[in-house]
């Protein structure tokens, strides 16, 4: 059973359309989106930020210390304060509103947990930084129960943002794919074998599995082949190799096969 921490399951696309709504409405509280590796988080809130024309910065925080998100501890007339660093956004430099998001939050410790919670209130101040009036925190991460490293989430830290569960959703995937021109052949497999995008095994985390991201890496890669061949197909055993490099060996049987006797132009 998936653990939701009680938050409404929504797909990508009504995820990133609440946070374009917010921006519209002037609204840059902070929002959360908890889900699988893989389904597509961190690069729809990139793209968003394209689509509007405004700033955006990525902290992923499991590789964060305190002092690299507070600064460097000093005394001034006996009193504690920390020098500035560059990772935060700056409007000077970033633009006057954009999304910071706050990557991996459930993997990270505690502690730097505890430090990324004062971005979230309403001084949406850390140490002597402030967040620029117009940017908007979005903080992502995996749930307890979707294979990856959970280290934990508050409900304080949950309190202080509107929260959803974001799970895969074909359609919504198909369409992006096509938009961004990904291979034929993938789109055309994952239409017939939809339950094939997103297929992370729980009992064995650590193996290769299909998600949407690893379908557009291995798009990337048979696109560049297709033009090293001229544009002709491959050959099944290649393509079974940069499948199995991509979503794993067992999917990579299907595809291969659904490759080679159903190459398609969409």
């Amino acid at each position: 059973m998936v653990e939701t921490l009680n938050m409404m399951s929504v797909n990508i696309k009504t995820f990133t359309r609440e946070i374009k709504t917010d921006f519209e409405d002037g609204n840059y509280d902070p929002v959360i989106g908890i889900g699988k590796s893989g389904v597509g988080k961190t690069m729809s809130i990139y793209e968003l930020t394209q689509e509007l024309g405004i700033g955006f910065c990525e902290l992923r925080l499991v590789t964060l210390t305190e002092t690299d998100l507070l600064g460097i501890p000093t005394i001034e007339n006996g009193r504690t304060t920390w020098a500035s660093n560059d990772l935060l956004p700056m409007a000077e430099r970033d633009g006057e509103s954009g999304i910071l998001v706050l990557d991996e939050i459930t993997s990270a410790t505690s502690t730097i947990r505890a430090a990324a919670y004062q971005l979230l209130d309403s001084k949406r101040a850390l140490g002597n930084y402030k967040l620029p009036p117009k940017w908007k925190v979005i903080g992502l991460g995996n749930g307890p129960s979707d294979g990856g490293v959970f280290s934990g989430m508050e409900s304080a830290f949950l309190s202080r943002a509107t929260c959803y569960r974001i799970e895969p959703d074909f359609g919504t995937w198909k369409a992006w794919a096509i938009k961004n021109s990904l291979n034929p052949t993938v789109i055309a497999f994952l239409s017939s074998e939809p339950s094939f995008m997103h297929q992370l095994d729980d009992e064995d985390i650590a193996s290769i599995f299909p998600c949407p991201r690893s379908w557009t890496a291995l798009s990337k890669k048979l696109e560049a082949r297709e033009k090293r061949n001229s544009g002709k197909p491959l050959e099944e055993d290649i393509v079974r190799l940069l499948a199995a490099g991509a979503i794993g060996e067992k999917v990579s049987a299907n595809f291969s096969a659904f490759y080679a006797y159903n190459k398609v132009t969409i």
